[in-house]
């Protein structure tokens, strides 16, 4: 190990340590896997203060992370990073003393320099700045650290009780690869723990959002054993369908409807042992080991123009001689192959042409495999309320991270701010929800 004592400095600095090349390689995944001008830099060193001086003795040891941008980053961003770097840490006997952020200056390198003073005909000092984020540890006893002591003594906040259960697994594989026993067996017993308690709060929120839309007598025919009784539906916009049905509408291919993947969740003890006995086999448990995913909802939105010309270079235009393109009724449309997009006839002449969603309360369920069915007319008609008050904003249904809005900020994300389509649209597909015939929905 060598020890690098800085000019007129007090620490000792640690040019070559395994610690030093353990977190370097962890923070590495920030420009791997996030951003590439992520900068980092990473100093090990022993402080050498008066005190220690006096008493012939070394000082403390410490590791400074410090993880610079020249433009502006939120803490989202590295959390899940520095949180697993926490429990790396801890795990090696490093506890956290201290962490930072700050917008600050500093010199360019030399070559930099000289290429900006060419550039710009200057002869001076330029800086540049950069966004910082930089965390320090301690090796050994974090008490008397300046951070621990302004929370009044209150570790647990910085420790076990904040890392995800995947910081204590990849915390115990990297110690199980290095000999230990001991250790990573504890920390296998606190990703379980975390895991355990991660797992009861999916459940817990999954059913107070299905909670909000009541109870509904289902009858579902799985493994040949039909069984009526009472479910929790869920409902999840798949999005990851929806680009390629929109292509095939706005290619004038198809109708648009809007696809949902719609599960149940047993509401009783019976309905519970039908889904484990008969369902599970076939649909498997979702992540929340609650909903049994068994099918499709789709609500439709449009119908493709019926007026479609097809593809031209240029743009026709009525020719009587022509029996292919004769007078063109109002709102006739074509495809430009030579800048791919539609246009409208307006009577007159050619302009751009967007689909409008036009919905006719139509919609229907779809199970994969085996049946499902509503099977009461009242399930039917207050289904039909819950998705209008689900589309209204009335009752905020699935909120997550990215849409804290829920289901009705993802639909209008897609529909209004990724397609254009006008907010007017938008309601008009919400009213028709309440029109939609209840035979579609229920069967005796």
């Amino acid at each position: 190990m060598k020890y690098l004592k800085k000019y007129n400095e007090a620490n000792v600095y640690i040019q070559n340590s395994d610690i030093k090349s353990l977190v370097y390689e962890k923070l590495r995944e920030l420009k791997e896997d996030i951003d590439d001008n992520f900068y980092i830099n990473i100093n090990n060193y022993i402080e050498n203060d008066d005190a220690n001086k006096l008493n012939k003795s070394i000082g403390r040891e410490f590791v400074k992370c410090s993880i610079m941008k020249e433009t502006h980053f939120s803490y989202d961003q590295i959390s899940e990073t520095i949180e697993s770097l926490k429990g790396i840490m801890e795990s090696k006997g490093w506890n956290l003393w201290n962490y930072s952020c700050y917008l600050g200056q500093r010199p360019p390198t030399p070559k930099i320099e000289r290429e900006l003073n060419r550039q710009y005909n200057y002869n001076g000092r330029w800086a540049e700045s950069r966004y910082s984020f930089i965390i320090t540890f301690v090796k050994g006893d974090n008490s008397d650290s300046p951070y621990i002591w302004m929370m009044g003594g209150n570790k647990s906040q910085l420790t076990n009780e904040e890392l995800k259960p995947e910081t204590y697994k990849s915390a115990a594989d990297i110690l199980l690869k290095k000999g230990h026993v001991k250790r990573p067996a504890e920390l296998m017993k606190w990703y379980e723990i975390g895991k355990q308690k991660r797992d009861e709060e999916k459940k817990r929120k999954a059913i107070e959002d299905v909670s909000q839309l009541g109870i509904f007598k289902c009858k579902l025919n799985y493994s040949k054993k039909e069984f009526i009784g009472d479910f929790y539906l869920n409902l999840q916009f798949a999005d990851w369908t929806f680009d390629e049905d929109y292509r095939y509408f706005r290619d004038h291919e198809g109708s648009l409807w809007l696809p949902f993947n719609f599960g149940v969740i047993p509401a009783t003890e019976e309905a519970l042992n039908y889904c484990k006995e008969n369902v599970e086999k076939i649909t498997g448990l979702s992540s929340d080991k609650l909903t049994y995913w068994i099918g499709d909802f789709r609500l439709h939105i449009a119908d493709p123009n019926k007026h479609f010309l097809g593809d031209f270079e240029e743009a026709p235009y009525p020719d009587e001689d022509d029996p292919g393109i004769g007078e063109f009724v109002m709102g006739t449309i074509y495809k430009n192959t030579s800048d791919n997009k539609d246009y409208e006839w307006n009577g007159e002449d050619w302009i751009e042409y967007h689909p409008k969603l036009k919905p006719l309360s139509k919609a229907y369920f779809e199970a994969f495999e085996g049946g499902f069915s509503l099977c009461e007319r009242t399930s039917a008609i207050k289904f039909k309320q819950m998705l209008y008050k689900i589309f209204n904003g009335d009752i905020y249904f699935g909120e997550s991270e990215k849409f804290p809005g829920g289901l009705r900020e993802h639909l209008a994300t897609e529909l209004c701010e990724k397609r254009n389509h006008s907010s007017s649209e938008f309601r008009e597909v919400t009213k028709s929800i309440l029109k939609i015939n209840n035979n579609d929905l229920y069967k005796d």
